[in-house]
């Protein structure tokens, strides 16, 4: 039963899918508070069961994104 999910969820997990829900990330601004996405997510994952991953790894870019940004970055003058 484990062997038969990871073969139906492998092939969303690849390259291009993980780079396509992460530009709906970036689309959104950055901002402390973040429900658009959270929401679009939510209904995706109860539209799309395997939408559930990509929550999570949208979440996790979306942190990085506002670790990495040069937007957040303190301004060096």
């Amino acid at each position: 039963m484990y062997t038969r999910c990871r073969q139906w969820h492998l092939p969303h997990l690849n390259h291009l899918n993980h780079l396509k829900y992460k530009i709906v990330i970036i689309i959104f601004p950055i901002s402390s508070s973040p429900p658009p996405p959270f929401l679009i997510f939510y209904f995706l994952t109860l539209r799309f069961p395997f939408f559930f991953f990509f929550y999570f790894i949208s979440i996790f870019d979306l942190h990085l994104l506002r670790l990495f940004s040069p937007l957040t970055l303190p301004n060096p003058t």
